[in-house]
């Protein structure tokens, strides 16, 4: 398994939602670790590490969203992986 670390935006109506939970969620059931942030633009920042393989199911489930939130715009670059990471953190 291949380890890797994107970081995201997702723009569109992800705040007030409850998106950062689901997105804290499907990084969990995936694996991932990591963090999710609202911005003060609106958008919703994150940072996902996990298997390589399971990052195409991970930005359809973030694409398809929770039924309340609506994705019109993501981006996702590659980070340097962090050692030693616990968990998938909601940031404030």
């Amino acid at each position: 398994m291949k380890m890797v670390r994107h970081a995201g935006r997702c723009m569109g109506r992800v705040q007030g939602v409850g998106f950062r939970v689901f997105v804290q969620g499907v990084a969990r059931e995936l694996g991932f670790t990591g963090w999710v942030k609202n911005m003060p633009d609106g958008s919703v920042v994150m940072e996902a590490q996990g298997d390589e393989t399971l990052f195409g199911e991970f930005k359809e489930r973030l694409q398809k969203g929770n039924g309340l939130c609506k994705v019109e715009h993501m981006t996702f670059e590659f980070r340097k992986n962090v050692e030693d990471e616990t968990g998938f953190e909601v940031r404030k």
